[in-house]
């Protein structure tokens, strides 16, 4: 096996080995390419992401850890975040203290690139390395937010094709709320995030991220496979209320990637534009719509109102969020003293 190099910045003569590892670990069409690759890390509005690799005496790359620059709002004050994403270890050196190492050298890099708040999102499997090893905070989960569109699609895909079929046929879970109300608001499709004012839709909470139109464009219209829609009620300059979706045709189904409200807005917008969102993934042949949200918090409550509930199963996957900062967290610090949404959360598509 040869001995092993301790952890170091990756150069751009790793990148190959590191797709290499990628594919074998993750059977990934998307994610383990070199396209993928680069706008992760080098192509980031906020800065390149540090990259971290372990190499045989080969220099091949059997383990690595990515830690992605957020733009942030940390009690008002504008900073950096990192986000842990990609923690890939070859099965052949696994159980080594691989990713400890690697983790303890792009944690130490970031407090020296002045990115001081550390977030991550570990598996079952893992979350001991971070709230142990790395003495992260666990802050608890989010809530899985669901819109029923037609339950049958989803019966049928996994295998009551009878059943799905009388159900989609009934259409129970097809009409929304706009046949009931009379619209009174402006909705539309947003083409470009450049055409946005944003400032006065960023939740004021302890932590969220700092939204912008540079982010946005970066996270949405420059992925390098996935395509997401936006839509507002307002106007660009002025906007009431934003979503920001992604339609996933191959599963039926859609996800809520950012969702901005301003302090202003009223139920009815907010009711408006998901009826509105809703339509455009029913005629995508899509079986529900979920979100992510904070419990307990506005946003969860306008969701709520428009038609969204929690999903009915406990054992569903839901990220574990952690944290940890260069400043000590408040004690009472925990997931609803932050605004997150999928789009935060890099890897959760």
């Amino acid at each position: 096996m040869g001995s092993l190099l301790e952890p170091t910045i990756a150069t751009a003569e790793d990148e190959d080995s590191i797709v290499e590892l990628e594919k074998l670990v993750w059977h990934s069409a998307e994610e383990a390419t070199h396209k993928y690759f680069r706008w992760l890390t080098s192509e980031n509005t906020w800065g390149r992401s540090i990259t971290y690799v372990i190499k045989d005496d080969s220099h091949r790359v059997v383990s690595m850890h990515i830690l992605v620059p957020l733009p942030v709002l940390i009690r008002g004050v504008r900073g950096l975040a990192g986000i842990s994403v990609n923690v890939v270890t070859h099965p052949d050196y696994r159980r080594k203290g691989f990713s400890s190492k690697l983790a303890q050298a792009a944690y130490s890099e970031a407090g020296r690139l002045g990115i001081d708040f550390l977030i991550s999102l570990p598996n079952p499997q893992s979350i001991g390395l971070f709230t142990k090893k790395s003495h992260f905070k666990d802050l608890g989960k989010p809530s899985l937010l669901i819109r029923w569109i037609d339950p049958g699609i989803l019966l049928a895909q996994r295998g009551f094709i009878r059943i799905g079929k009388i159900l989609s046929l009934l259409k129970t879970s097809t009409k929304t709320r706009s046949k009931e109300t009379k619209r009174f608001y402006q909705t539309q499709d947003i083409q470009s995030f450049r055409e946005l004012k944003l400032k006065e839709l960023l939740e004021r909470s302890f932590f969220c991220l700092d939204i912008n139109e540079s982010w946005l464009e970066w996270r949405y219209s420059k992925h390098p496979f996935r395509k997401y829609e936006c839509a507002i009620v307002g106007v660009p300059e002025f906007p009431e209320v934003m979503v920001i979706y992604q339609i996933l045709e191959s599963y039926k189904r859609a996800l809520i990637m950012e969702f901005l409200v301003s302090r202003e807005a009223r139920l009815e917008h907010v009711q408006e534009l998901f009826d509105y969102v809703i339509k455009k993934c029913a005629l995508a042949g899509c079986s529900y719509v979920c979100c992510l949200g904070v419990p307990k918090t506005r946003k969860v409550d306008l969701l709520k109102k428009s038609g969204f509930s929690n999903f009915p199963l406990h054992s569903v996957w839901r990220p574990q969020l952690v944290a940890n900062s260069l400043e000590s967290l408040p004690t009472e610090f925990s997931i609803s003293s932050m605004d997150i949404s999928y789009g935060a959360l890099l890897n959760v598509e």
